[in-house]
């Protein structure tokens, strides 16, 4: 499931691997909060949609468009890894690792002009195929190569392949002692709005995927521990652009440095990303390309903003107090040292390589193959 604003994977969309190890999903689509269609027999149209209910249905419906290209194209000579592999190697790379979005985000439009291309690669230049669309080595032995042989469809005008995974640069922490009690004193707590935020240092929209990871002690999390939540808490993250350069978007009247909802909001210059509320004392956000997601608006000062809300704060009884982490983890794209892909014939060849002092685990590499007309396509690697 996917957020259509941002491109951002939701806090409930499922990661892989799958549990024989093997890449899942292949694929991610539009799943969250969107219009959707109901049976004529329901009396509405339309609904707001979520979760695999919407994206499933996304991506049956941009299968069926590439089949229906193909069809009339070719005639009925595809077999579904045919389909699977049009779908990844058009999909949009929304930044994130393969085990999170496989090859990316389902692109319809693009699907179906690269079916195009494969019958007429100068009708849609920009558009390439690449078979199969993934490289799965499994279980390798440390010290021994191994190969792999990738085909390009389309136009394979100037090809050519570079090899990435993401790696750990930075990390940034920060420990909040939370009053529960006085962030519902105003009746509201709600992650569009979030009580306590806090603003990262600008140098962090310069990362490739930043990672936010809350952590409450589960003892007071469950405080009675009977296995069952005794607060709420919810992690968002917000894009903030000063437009009005006043350094912040809500007026602190009683200067508690909490948001209450009785101040002033400037909503022209917050606005949320993701959110997390899950019924967990952990919660995790990730974002992909993070200064893709931040507003550029006339030179003004741009950040990403955590948010921690508690959705049960206006009800607790007395005085509920708990300690909060949160940490950033903030990555870059790098050279994956195990794995190396060239072009030869129009083709791409894979290799691997496992050095003797590697650590057993399961690892990955992202291959972006790329013609001369800007089209790319985002393979994934998982050994």
């Amino acid at each position: 499931a996917n957020n259509h604003q941002y491109k951002d994977l939701a806090f409930f969309s499922n990661r892989g691997p799958a549990a024989t190890g093997a890449l899942g999903p292949h694929i991610v689509a539009l799943g969250m909060w969107d219009l959707g269609m109901l049976p004529l027999w329901s009396g509405y149209y339309y609904a707001i949609w979520g979760g695999t209910s919407l994206s499933s249905p996304v991506a049956a419906g941009v299968a069926a468009l590439t089949i229906q290209t193909y069809l009339s194209i070719f005639g009925d000579t595809y077999t579904p890894y045919d389909i699977r592999d049009i779908l990844m190697s058009t999909a949009d790379d929304i930044g994130y690792d393969p085990l999170a979005m496989g090859a990316g985000m389902v692109n319809a439009s693009k699907a179906v002009e690269a079916v195009m291309s494969m019958n007429n690669p100068e009708l849609m230049p920009s558009r390439l195929i690449v078979k199969p669309a993934l490289v799965e080595f499994g279980t390798v032995e440390v010290g021994r190569k191994y190969f792999d042989t990738l085909s390009v469809l389309g136009n394979i005008t100037g090809l050519t392949v570079e090899d990435y995974m993401f790696e750990l640069k930075d990390v940034a922490t920060y420990e909040l002692a939370v009053n529960a009690t006085l962030i519902g004193e105003d009746g509201v707590s709600h992650y569009s709005r979030p009580d306590i935020a806090i603003v990262l240092p600008k140098d962090f929209l310069n990362y490739d995927m930043i990672v936010v990871k809350m952590i409450i002690p589960l003892e007071q999390f469950d405080v009675d521990g009977d296995y069952h939540a005794d607060i709420f808490p919810v992690l968002s993250l917000h894009e903030w652009v000063d437009i009005n350069g006043n350094g912040k978007w809500f007026s602190d009247v009683n200067e508690n440095g909490i948001y209450d909802y009785s101040e002033e909001w400037e909503d022209e210059e917050i606005n949320i990303i993701m959110y997390d509320y899950t019924e967990s004392n952990i919660h995790e956000i990730t974002i992909g390309y993070p200064n893709m997601k931040v507003s550029v608006v006339n030179g003004a000062e741009r950040r990403l903003v955590i948010g921690l809300s508690d959705f049960w704060a206006p009800l607790y009884e007395g005085k509920v107090l708990y300690n909060v982490t949160v940490e950033v983890q903030a990555y870059k794209k790098v050279d994956n040292p195990h794995v190396s892909a060239k072009i030869v014939n129009n083709n791409v060849e894979v290799s691997l390589r496992v050095p003797r002092n590697t650590r057993p685990g399961l690892y990955y590499a992202m291959l972006k193959v790329k013609n001369a007309y800007n089209g790319e396509a985002t393979i994934p690697v998982l050994y």
